[in-house]
């Protein structure tokens, strides 16, 4: 069933009050709808992404996966993201939600804990994130972790982002990786939530989502349309080529 989102509706009067918001949030809307498992996709890539997920106390070797800061994620409003759950890890039941160019965040999974952990997440489930309106084709994207929200939704100063100075903490709780699928050229980027405060462990595997759809280069998003000179003009050799055939043939 496709769900629509409107902007200033889930969150409480708590959330709005964070520092985290935006004074003047730009209202836009959008839809969300179940995504195809990620392990029915690609399950090599699934597995790629389960192996590269940190194990408790221990950091990620960075040699797996290409570093990204996650203050510097952009998408293509036209295209839309899809958000793919890969990991959990905590034994908070923590919700993640998204914003878009510094709006007010919205819920995505309410309740990030998986089937015997507390929750009813499957290990590849995801959602597509789509049908903009409001934005401009080219906006920030930010994932935020709720410690603990879903059974404190009206907790203050439980909600983090990647970047540090609007964390109550002062810590950074995301980091985030690119990853470009050898097979399809797809670009992936894998994201580690950590959800204690002041860093706990900072293994940052509490929550470990894969988004596609989003670079930190704007280029890497807008396609690139052939300029209409060199087409005209491959246009014209076609038709020279077709006339200097047809008066070969005449003369033949």
């Amino acid at each position: 069933m496709k769900v629509k989102f409107l902007k200033h509706f889930f969150l409480g009067a708590a959330l709005l009050s964070t520092s985290l918001m935006a004074t003047e949030a730009q209202a836009f809307t959008f839809n969300v709808t179940e995504a195809q498992n990620l392990k029915e996709q690609n399950q090599e890539l699934f597995r790629f992404f389960r192996n590269s997920v940190n194990q408790e106390r221990n950091h990620l070797a960075e040699n797996q996966l290409t570093p990204l800061d996650a203050n510097d994620l952009l998408f293509n409003t036209a295209k839309g993201v899809e958000v793919y759950f890969i990991h959990e890890g905590a034994g908070y039941k923590n919700q993640i939600l998204f914003s878009a160019d510094g709006a007010e965040p919205e819920i995505l999974f309410e309740n990030a804990s998986k089937r015997g952990s507390g929750g009813s997440m499957s290990y590849g489930e995801g959602l597509v994130i789509n049908d903009f309106d409001g934005l401009p084709e080219i906006a920030q994207f930010d994932l935020f972790i709720a410690s603990d929200g879903y059974r404190n939704p009206n907790a203050r100063n439980n909600l983090y982002g990647a970047d540090a100075s609007k964390n109550s903490d002062g810590i950074n709780h995301i980091t985030a990786f690119s990853h470009v699928d050898e097979k399809t050229g797809e670009r992936y980027t894998f994201m580690g939530f950590e959800d204690l405060p002041n860093g706990g462990d900072r293994d940052f595997n509490d929550v470990v989502l894969v988004v596609r759809g989003v670079s930190d280069s704007a280029d890497d998003l807008v396609e690139v349309p052939e300029p209409a000179s060199t087409t005209a003009m491959l246009g014209l050799g076609a038709v020279g080529v077709m006339i200097r055939r047809k008066r070969s043939s005449t003369l033949a």
